[in-house]
């Protein structure tokens, strides 16, 4: 292709040698979704060079930040593979901005080649680490099959603490993925997400598209019945939310104590049943009345324990026909004298 005068020039933004985009005057640019930018070289006809200017744009937020520059004259060349940055293998870009320089009457083709794979959206973009759940990749250029597609997840990406999780393929559209999200105790915080297919090595990436973020500890409101009489076993419900459930994926232990505030005393109460809202356990006979406070473990996958109490929640009381006297129940008699008032005497310690 002959570049006719000194103020035109031919630009080609590639795919695998497709064109998807030609201008030949001025600046020219072009807007697409977020992907890897492998590749800016000339295919070059004759012997007068063609210079030029190529910048590199990424959107953060509202703003498009500038992520690379080259310039092609006599000192320096475009004409080569990117240095790999963090994303390896190129440079991750939504805009790229191609301005002619100097003067040239030369013949040839600018190529940019970059991968046809846009990660453009993750959603939910926030899940608990529990995992199993669901979640959409959009973008475009996913040609690939179930089989040959792969959704990584990956955070500190060639360091020491990098974090790899795959993200199992479930649904492949040209726009849409859907892999179910990994359980995760091992690093919370901000992933990002990379589409590959094995169909041609083509690879997009969505940095920091996904985040898992820390369980909520559960909420304790209420007891029913919140005191008991010492002797027997007997049921009682704590209601609340939060409470996690197990399931095929996820095995939750959940145990409850009650125990006073200094710790001198702490009893087990076997737990029966466990819903979101509630927790159902039986509370053991007491040797004395006690003013207890209720506390909740929940263990999930033996990595992650989360807690709650409710201070001074559940009592042990006396029946009817005791008294609390310190630490104990005191049965009192109470038969009628001849006058016909009555006369309490106390079986276990002294007054009337």
């Amino acid at each position: 292709m002959r570049l006719s005068n000194s103020k035109t020039l031919l630009l080609l933004l590639v795919v695998c040698s497709q064109s998807i985009f030609a201008a030949n005057s001025g600046v020219v640019s072009r807007t697409f979704t977020q992907r890897k930018i492998n590749r800016v070289a000339l295919d070059f006809i004759g012997d007068n060079p063609i210079y030029y200017q190529v910048r590199l744009f990424r959107q953060q937020g509202n703003t498009q930040v500038k992520v690379f520059e080259c310039i092609d004259d006599d000192s320096n060349s475009c004409d080569l593979d990117f240095d790999p940055d963090e994303t390896g293998n190129g440079y991750l870009a939504n805009k790229i901005e191609v301005t002619p320089i100097q003067a040239s009457t030369g013949e040839g083709i600018l190529k940019v080649h970059y991968s046809p794979i846009g990660v453009a959206s993750v959603s939910p973009a926030i899940r608990s680490p529990l995992g199993f759940t669901d979640i959409v990749v959009s973008g475009d250029g996913f040609t690939g099959s179930v089989d040959d597609t792969t959704v990584t997840l990956l955070q500190n990406q060639g360091t020491e603490d990098e974090v790899y999780l795959d993200c199992p393929v479930k649904s492949v559209s040209e726009s849409r993925i859907t892999c179910t999200s990994p359980e995760n105790f091992l690093s919370l915080g901000s992933f990002s997400v990379f589409v590959s297919t094995s169909a041609n090595n083509f690879t997009g990436r969505l940095n920091n598209g996904f985040t898992y973020q820390a369980l909520i500890p559960p909420a304790l409101t209420n007891l029913t019945p919140n005191s008991r009489a010492l002797i027997g076993e007997r049921e009682i419900n704590i209601s609340g939310q939060g409470f996690l459930i197990s399931s095929d994926s996820l095995d939750i232990f959940t145990t409850v104590s009650l125990e006073t505030s200094d710790g001198s005393v702490q009893m087990d109460c076997p737990v029966v049943t466990v819903t979101p809202t509630s927790i159902t356990c039986t509370s053991p006979e007491s040797d004395s009345p006690l003013l207890l406070n209720v506390n909740v473990e929940q263990n999930l996958n033996g990595q992650l324990s989360l807690t709650a109490t409710k201070a001074n929640a559940f009592s042990y009381v006396c029946d009817s026909g005791f008294y609390q006297s310190g630490n104990s129940c005191v049965a009192q008699v109470c038969p009628p004298n001849s006058s016909g008032s009555q006369a309490c005497t106390v079986t276990n310690g002294s007054g009337t």
